[in-house]
């Protein structure tokens, strides 16, 4: 099923099953459809929900610029939205990004935390963080064939597969791309600049 949470902006979850609550955050090129297999197999013992950040698939934009802890004031609204006191996080990449950020506002709410394939900033002790570029040469590399006027839907067949194993399925490639052809792209570049500067 797909709701949507009230409030602005609007968010849209898919979700199913009941139990606690088990929420999964995609990463920063993706969107719900993630986790669509992880959905069924989850709701035999829990609530499964899967969002659309803020500026991705079926949520709405923002006139603003983006502040990252603005995903977790989302996030808190998702708890409240399924009266939720606490719940259980699985974030992927950026996904995970925002976990961490809600676990240090929120900690309280926060019942089990899984976090994929991320981390916490720029720390010199953690080598998945070290770039060979500065962060401003790496957001323009990401941003730069958007504001140059290429279409989501040309990129990701170039793009989505880089993510992925190179044993991955034909429909795990297919997946990806899907998602990655249907990034908003001004609420993107916002992510980009804001996931940039996150630093835990």
């Amino acid at each position: 099923t797909t709701d949507y949470m009230p409030g602005s902006p609007r968010i849209a979850v898919d979700h199913m099953g009941e139990g606690p609550l088990v929420v999964f955050l995609h990463g920063i090129g993706s969107n719900r459809t993630t986790w669509h297999l992880q959905l069924p197999a989850f709701a035999e013992d829990f609530h499964a929900v899967a969002w659309d950040a803020r500026g991705y698939g079926l949520s709405e934009d923002y006139p603003d610029d983006l502040d990252f802890g603005d995903f977790s004031d989302d996030l808190v609204r998702l708890l409240d939205h399924f009266g939720a006191r606490t719940a259980h996080l699985c974030g992927l990449s950026m996904g995970g990004r925002i976990a961490q950020d809600f676990h240090a506002r929120h900690i309280d709410r926060v019942a089990t935390l899984v976090l994929c394939d991320t981390f916490a900033g720029d720390d010199a002790n953690d080598v998945r963080s070290g770039r060979s570029q500065s962060i401003e040469e790496f957001v323009n590399s990401r941003i730069q064939p958007f504001l140059d006027g290429e279409d989501p839907k040309e990129r990701a067949p170039h793009t989505a597969g880089r993510l992925l194993s190179p044993n991955r399925s034909k429909d795990a490639l297919q997946r990806a791309i899907r998602a990655s052809s249907e990034i908003h792209v001004e609420s993107y570049i916002k992510t980009v600049r804001a996931s940039a500067a996150f630093n835990l």
